[in-house]
């Protein structure tokens, strides 16, 4: 009977180590963007962009207006290169209408795994902000079903593309992308302006 007291009290306080251990596994890698460009000498080199640290202070460039990246830009996150290659407003079809007042944004996304070890990606790691300071989960919609961005891992040099829609007030003026693959993290790891 002793015994069986003993393991109802040190069970739970090792589940609570190995929780807290898992947390900060999890948050123990750079959170810091860099913008991707191409020079001459075919190479990347990147200026630091939006970040925020495991201890949460913002991280930012030399200049406020790189926090924010924009369509055709890609953003480096520890070797996983994201890219928002297009976006495209939309009243829905026949089928499928957003609620009065708000319209389908619908962003084709690229991401290139550039690391040495798998990622995984999921459109879940993308959510959207809108003028009126809402964040807002991707929508439920069959308007993009066939280019719609699934989840999975992308070994080292792969490659996917697809789409992420949401529904936002219409001719909503400052839309932002959030792309957030820690989902233990309330850290928000890149933003590109939706515009």
């Amino acid at each position: 009977m002793k015994k069986y007291k003993l393991l109802v009290f040190i069970i739970p306080i090792l589940m609570l180590i190995l929780i807290f251990s898992f947390a900060a596994t999890c948050g123990s890698t750079s959170n810091t963007a860099t913008k991707v460009t191409n020079n001459t000498s075919g190479t990347s080199s990147g200026t630091t962009a939006v970040a925020a640290t495991t201890s949460g202070e913002t991280v930012a460039s030399a200049t406020t207006a790189q926090n924010i990246f924009n369509v055709g830009e890609s953003a480096d996150l520890n070797g996983t290169v994201v890219t928002v290659t297009k976006f495209q407003k939309s009243n829905g079809g026949d089928l499928d209408k957003p609620k009065a007042g708000y319209e389908y944004v619908t962003v084709t996304i690229k991401i290139n795994n550039n690391s040495n070890s798998n990622v995984s990606y999921n459109p879940f790691y993308f959510k959207m902000q809108n003028s009126q300071g809402q964040i807002t989960q991707i929508g439920i919609t069959i308007f993009d079903k066939d280019t719609a961005l699934q989840s999975g891992e992308l070994t080292p040099n792969g490659t996917v593309e697809g789409t992420v829609t949401f529904e936002e007030p219409k001719d909503d003026p400052e839309l932002t992308l959030l792309y957030q693959p820690n989902m233990f993290s309330d850290n928000i790891v890149i933003k590109f302006s939706i515009k």
